[in-house]
């Protein structure tokens, strides 16, 4: 699925902008920054990962090597302490 995602991706934004596959970066939010996948194509000029971020053909590589790998894998992530979660965490480990 996810080769499929950014086989299309690439495609779609090739045939519409003419921007090469070589010039875009794909990468997907994991939780809780967004609680659904989805992946975002940026031009690699105007982008700009964070912590909470996979860029795609890592995730790819990752599964392709260890199939279980994101039940194994500890994921970092930084919560704002304006964020809803923030609270329900921060109660948690007191």
């Amino acid at each position: 699925m996810l080769k499929a995602i950014r086989q299309r991706g690439y495609e779609t934004i090739a045939a519409k902008y003419g921007v090469p596959a070589d010039k875009i970066l794909a990468y997907f939010h994991y939780h809780p920054t967004y609680y659904h996948l989805h992946v975002h194509f940026t031009h690699i000029e105007w982008g700009d990962i964070n912590r909470s971020c996979v860029q795609l053909d890592e995730a790819i590589q990752n599964i392709e090597l260890v199939p279980d790998y994101y039940q194994r894998a500890t994921l970092v992530y930084s919560i704002g302490a304006s964020m809803p979660l923030y609270s329900v965490i921060k109660l948690h480990t007191q």
